[in-house]
């Protein structure tokens, strides 16, 4: 099939691909609309990539979080970069609904994150991290309590948000937290 190009010089036009299924094609270019030059340059035309969730959604601001980019048309083995904001990582493609990226150091608050494919291939959809301070636990009230568990436990310390996903681990163990302050 034919595409518009747009003449820049004559070792370089720019050319729109069309549609096409996935799979390669070979790109041929005509200066008359009629007669195409022989060529074994290929295109690969990919399933549009998207986003449906990020895990974890709230990481800390000192990078180095293993972030899940959950979507589809990802292409297993197809490795590009994960853009947080304007920082980039490397994506590691595990499957194809799986990338995962490890979090950039030096951003903060509430951020975008695209997938860049082979630095023009991008994927459909956002998917937003929240970068932060982690919390820090300076107190606790009581400091003990009994092995069945079950016992009120206040905590003091700094950089607490009021989020869903807000826990205590005691040991290994998880319980939820309810914000309070």
């Amino acid at each position: 099939s034919r595409m518009v190009g747009e003449f820049v010089s004559s070792s370089f036009v720019r050319c729109i691909a069309p549609d096409h299924l996935a799979g390669e094609v070979v790109v041929q270019v005509s200066g008359n609309g009629q007669d195409f030059g022989g060529s074994d340059v290929r295109y690969e035309y990919h399933d549009e990539m998207t986003i449906a969730s990020v895990i974890p959604t709230s990481v800390n601001a000192f990078g180095s979080s293993v972030i899940s980019v959950v979507g589809s048309n990802f292409g297993a083995g197809m490795n590009g970069r994960c853009v947080f904001g304007s920082r980039e990582s490397e994506a590691q493609s595990v499957t194809s609904t799986l990338i995962r990226c490890v979090s950039p150091v030096g951003v903060s608050g509430n951020v975008s994150l695209v997938l860049r494919m082979h630095d023009s291939y991008a994927a459909s959809g956002v998917g937003y991290v929240h970068f932060g301070v982690p919390p820090s636990v300076t107190g606790l009230y009581p400091v003990f309590g009994d092995v069945t568990g079950g016992t009120i436990v206040e905590v003091n310390g700094s950089n607490f948000e009021n989020t869903s996903s807000l826990r205590c681990v005691f040991g290994q163990r998880r319980t939820q937290a309810v914000y309070v302050s």
